[in-house]
């Protein structure tokens, strides 16, 4: 299998390298190294108040990049320069081509894509950047959204294909879109589109929207002042059922957010979140609306989130950031201090460093907290029917999930991670990272015993498993509710079988510049992850899933990484 996957590598690179791209990057992927440069140069405080919502326009970039060509080093102004030089002309089209290969011990897979891409701007107001096309992929491969034995335990596909049905040889053909229009300047603008997303600073994985999450429908407006920024977006998802299957539409995500610059080192923000499906609600769209209380207008049948945000700045370049992300809370309990009441929550905190030495750019600290049935939502319309209606097959158009994913952080619910990154440019061109990343996660549908908190009467009714995924939606078998309990115990990581992850991850990248010729650049990764107590997902006799705890089920996995890229 290892013989046959460089074969096959070898002989798409060599393909690869044959074609020219236009862009050196991709200004609509948040995961793109571009937004990862724009953060640093905030943290070293060349760029003043961002708004939350990635990715941005030409027309906000090509402003940012101005401003760290006045106040950036000499390295970090060319590096500018050069984005610059693609951002500034007038409307363009190319050829851009990728290439990336995965090997683990469950399976091998290469992508070699060929996408044609437009960007640029029409006139002063109006500019767009869109990529169509397709890949080629052989070996392991996933039809559908989301994870697979290649990709590390949180891991997802770092680009969107949907599936061809035609088949060459071994070779899977999908395709590929992405795009966003924006209308507007640097500091008002609407832009809509079909892209990724990411919210907030933790750009890496988000509890509001993660950039690992599948493309969303984009309806984006955007104020930014000197010390301000207020976002209205709806983002058009696709629903799927109580189980996690099939491909719904008219699902949404109203998201406003305020976020003001309080002082020169400290920024607060306010976030609402609400999700609704089964028809399109004009009250939501409006951008200065509390959408909490614009819900009760339609009789409080949608999934409404409420959080904040802040950033400290320090001395010696050091941040501090933190989100808080509000599913529900019993507040009677909390202002009593009772705390193992009904919360549904998420929370990040992070530290980061950006001294720009040659051997350390960056380190970067976080932990991120998911409790029981966060993202979690029984299905509205059928609250009100008999319990023989509920079925697992029922659209949900409630819950947190885009195409079957969590559209936030890669966690399931009873979950926390610490995340640690160091990266580091030691030479010109040559870029090193490392990572450790430690998770725990357990069925919070279980007890400190190991009990179940609540049980399904029949499987055959209803058909979703208590295993405390995301599509565990709290509901018993009699229809009770149990996340509406105020003696809901919240049983956070106190169950006595906890699935715990170890990764440990080092990559690096080399890019060189060749005259007349253009710009190559080759990344290699490797990540190491050990898990120990996995599969939380039990079946009974009768095949269902009862979310039993398979202790002592242990795996240690490689997984080997390869990009290559050739720009013009």
């Amino acid at each position: 299998m290892l013989s046959k996957f460089f074969k096959n590598s070898t002989i798409f690179l060599l393909l690869f390298l044959g074609s020219i791209q236009l862009s050196a990057f991709d200004l609509i992927d948040p995961n793109d190294q571009f937004y990862k440069d724009i953060n640093f140069w905030q943290e070293r405080g060349y760029l003043g108040h961002l708004p939350p919502l990635k990715p941005y326009p030409v027309q906000l970039a090509v402003k940012l990049l101005k401003q760290v060509e006045i106040k950036g080093s000499s390295g970090d102004r060319e590096k500018s320069g050069k984005y610059l030089e693609q951002l500034r002309g007038n409307l363009s089209a190319g050829v851009n081509t990728e290439f990336s290969g995965r090997f683990t011990s469950n399976g091998y897979r290469w992508d070699t894509g060929v996408l044609a891409e437009i960007n640029g701007s029409l006139g002063k107001y109006v500019s767009l950047w869109h990529n169509i096309g397709g890949y080629l992929i052989d070996g392991y491969q996933s039809t559908d959204f989301g994870s697979s034995d290649i990709y590390e335990y949180g891991n997802r596909q770092l680009h969107d294909t949907k599936p061809d049905w035609a088949s060459i040889g071994n070779l899977a053909p999908q395709t590929s879109y992405t795009g966003l229009t924006s209308i507007g300047d640097s500091n008002l603008f609407f832009q809509a589109g079909l892209a990724r997303s990411t919210f907030g600073d933790f750009s890496e994985d988000g509890l509001v929207v993660s950039p690992r999450a599948p493309e969303q429908g984009h309806f984006d407006f955007v104020l930014l002042g000197d010390q301000f920024s207020l976002t209205s977006s709806t983002l058009e998802l696709t629903a799927s059922t109580n189980g996690g299957d099939g491909i719904y539409p008219e699902k949404f995500l109203a998201l406003h957010s305020f976020n003001w610059q309080a002082t020169d080192w400290m920024e607060l923000g306010f976030i609402e979140g609400l999700i609704y499906g089964e028809r399109i609600e004009p009250l939501y769209f409006l951008p200065f609306s509390w959408l909490f209380y614009t819900q009760g207008f339609v009789g409080f049948v949608d999934n409404s989130y409420m959080g904040a945000t802040g950033r400290l700045s320090l001395p010696k370049n050091i941040e501090l950031n933190g989100i808080l992300y509000v599913d529900d809370a019993h507040f009677n309990d909390l202002i009593r201090f009772n705390f193992d009441t009904k919360y549904k929550v998420g929370i990040q905190a992070g530290i980061n460093w950006s001294p720009a030495f040659a051997w350390l750019k960056r380190i970067q600290l976080d932990y991120s907290l998911v409790s029981p049935f966060m993202y979690t939502h029984w299905n509205s319309p059928a609250e009100t029917r008999d319990l023989g209606t509920l079925y697992a097959e029922d659209v949900n158009y409630e819950n947190y999930t885009h195409l079957g994913e969590n559209l936030g952080i890669t966690l399931d619910p009873n979950s926390d991670r610490i995340n640690l990154i160091w990266e580091s440019e030691p030479a010109k061109g040559l870029s090193f990272g490392f990572s450790t990343v430690y998770i725990r996660h357990g069925n919070g549908s279980r007890d400190s015993n190991g009990d179940l908190i609540y049980t399904k009467t029949d499987s055959s009714i209803d058909g979703i498993s208590p295993n405390g995924d995301i599509f565990d939606d709290g509901v018993d078998g009699d229809g009770i509710i149990l996340t509406n309990q105020s003696s809901y115990s919240t049983n956070l990581l106190n169950q006595p079988v906890i699935e715990k992850v170890l990764q440990i991850g080092v990559s690096g990248q080399y890019t060189v510049q060749i005259d007349r010729i253009g710009e190559l650049y080759i990344k290699l990764g490797y990540t190491l992850e050990s898990i120990e107590n996995g599969r939380l997902e039990g079946t009974d006799t009768n095949g269902y899933l009862t979310g039993e705890p398979f202790p002592d089920n242990n795996s240690l996995n490689h997984y080997i990484s390869v990009n290559a890229g050739w720009s013009y």
